[in-house]
This record gives structure tokens, sequence and C-alpha cells, in this order.
């Protein structure tokens, strides 16, 4: 009886470490599908990363034009307004140059939004 014992029991041990090389074999390659899947979603952040970065770099320049822009305007418009002789209606000028403001606080106020169109 002890060998038939030893012969039952030994046959539950191969049949465990089957399983167990089973199981093993399926989360090996589980984890090579799944770390092949981190790799390129690694890759595409990247591509992603170095996109944003020019368009910010990109945006940066203009906003550095505009704003020279927006100084020169500026300036110009305070020329005109300050030359306008006395005897003429300003009115229309300080409308303008209210406006000006208006719009040049608006403009650095809000946040930088793209559109796509």
């Amino acid at each position: 009886m002890s060998s038939w014992c030893r012969k039952g029991g030994q046959r539950a041990i191969d049949e465990l470490q089957r399983t167990i090389s089973e199981i093993e074999a399926k989360y090996k390659a589980e984890l090579g599908r799944q770390r092949k899947k981190f790799e390129t979603d690694i890759r595409e952040y990247e591509i992603q990363v170095e996109t944003l970065n020019r368009a910010n770099a990109e945006m940066g320049k203009n906003s550095k034009a505009a704003s020279s822009r927006i100084k020169v305007l500026h300036t110009f418009l305070i020329s005109v307004y300050a030359r306008q002789d006395s005897r003429c209606d300003t009115r229309p000028f300080r409308l303008i140059l209210t406006q000006f403001h208006i719009y040049v606080f608006t403009l650095t106020s809000l946040p930088y939004r793209k559109t796509t169109a």
C-alpha cells in the first residue's frame, strides 16, 4: 500500500508541476505582450511630448511677436491722441484707446486655447 501511495503522490506532484509550468508560461507570454504594449505607448507619448514642445516654442515666438506689435500700436495710438488739436473732438481716439486697452487686457489674462479646424 505504501508504494501505491507513493505513486499516487508522485503523480499528484507531477501534475502540480505541469500546472505550475503552464501557468508560468502563460504569465511570461502575457508579461511579454504587456511590455511591448507599454513600450509602444511610451514611444507614442515621447512623440506627443516632442510635438507639444515644438508647438509651445512656436506659440512663445508668436506671443513675443504679437506683444511687440501691440506695444508699437499702443505707442502709435498714444502719439496720435497726444497730437490732436484741442479744438478737435478726441472722443473717438479715447474710445479706440480704451477698446485697445480692454483688448490687450483680455489677451493677456486669458489662457491660450488652440482651436482645431
